[in-house]
């Protein structure tokens, strides 16, 4: 018994040797600081959810773009904002707001991720009318952040016109009380009206507590954490880290469709003719199949009086007739990637975008 007891204790400490030798054989290759002490899940899901870079936390909206920005001279797709994190229109070039422009606010899709500063459909509709407008477009927001963005950059700014542009899948976001990072969000009362809430946004909490005790302790090797990454990074990184949802799909809608009677109040108190477009991703539009809730905030922007153009028809029309022409209006990914086959839309799409909104808004 004796011997078993010795032999097991040889080899553990055999194991934890060359354990703690591949970490730091991996650390040297890797070029991460022999001795330090960070937790590398924490850090990797920290990026989602304390944002970095060109964004920053705020306490209101939970994100927005980073002030004064400007990325490298020599970057494909420059990335240049000014006040309020508001993007530029012409590569780090940062011009100064006025009063009386048109401001367009909403996801990604508005900011013109994947295009540099005039490859948005804001810049595109700035040049087709020759007239100012402000690109308020922040990635991964909810109909309720943009709801907010656009009353925040309004009282501001006085602008003649806010175009709110709403991804369908932002509809769903509205559900979330963490969507990547920390927001605010809206539950339906028991009077059937909106309860803001998470605002001001909350701050990260202790590592320990949100990584759990298993992550907690191993996430402190690099060597595990990289292989974890490759073997199923979803659980390791943990997605109930990085999302919560607090509302159900359903109510989700019921918020966007309560948030709209929002938009006409702030329209009529800040003096702005307000209006509502609904975009979709390339997968969706190819499909010919309309997302319910997409169709659902649309039906409630139309019945509530609001002007609204909804992309959908449009771009399958376009899949429909000229498939490369379909092709040209999005970023294609990877074939096999998990997002779908397109991302964000081209700058000729975005061209495309500016087209159908100066037809219908501004005849």
């Amino acid at each position: 018994m004796r011997d078993l007891s010795r032999s097991i204790t040889t080899y553990f400490f055999i194991f934890l040797f060359s354990l703690i030798s591949a970490e730091i054989i991996f650390r040297i290759y890797a070029a991460t600081p022999v001795f330090s002490m960070e937790n590398f899940v924490k850090a990797a899901v920290d990026r989602h959810v304390n944002p970095v870079g060109p964004s920053v936390i705020d306490p209101t909206l939970g994100w927005m773009m980073r002030e004064n920005y400007s990325s490298a001279k020599d970057s494909e797709a420059p990335l240049t904002t000014g006040v309020f994190g508001l993007r530029m229109n012409v590569p780090h070039e940062i011009v100064v707001p006025q009063s009386g422009a048109i401001l367009a606010v909403g996801d990604s899709f508005t900011a013109g991720s994947e295009e540099g500063d005039d490859g948005s459909w804001p810049a595109a509709l700035e040049r087709k009318l020759q007239e100012p407008v402000l690109n308020g477009g922040v990635g991964g927001y909810g109909v309720d952040q943009i709801v907010l963005r656009g009353r925040q950059l309004a009282e501001e700014f006085a602008p003649k016109a806010v175009i709110y542009s709403f991804l369908d899948e932002d509809i769903l976001r509205n559900a979330f009380a963490i969507y990547g990072g920390y927001k605010p969000y809206y539950v339906i009362d028991g009077q059937g009206g909106l309860e803001l809430r998470g605002v001001p946004v909350s701050e990260v909490p202790p590592q320990f507590d949100r990584l759990g005790f298993l992550r907690g302790v191993l996430g402190h090797s690099r060597l595990i954490h990289e292989f974890m990454m490759i073997l199923s990074p979803r659980s390791w990184l943990g997605h109930e880290l990085q999302f919560r949802q607090v509302s159900t799909n359903e109510e989700a809608v019921q918020i966007s469709c309560l948030l709209l009677d929002d938009i006409k109040a702030d329209a009529e108190r800040l003096n702005f003719e307000p209006f509502i477009m609904l975009q979709y991703g390339g997968d969706r539009a190819l499909s010919g199949d309309i997302s319910w809730f997409g169709k659902a905030v649309s039906t409630c922007a139309i019945e509530k009086g609001l002007p609204t153009l909804d992309l959908f028809e449009a771009l399958h029309a376009v899949s429909v007739e000229d498939l490369d022409r379909f092709r040209s209006l999005y970023n294609e990914r990877p074939e096999g990637n998990a997002g779908g086959r397109f991302g964000h839309m081209s700058e000729v799409g975005n061209e495309y975008v500016a087209d159908l909104i100066a037809g219908e808004f501004f005849r």
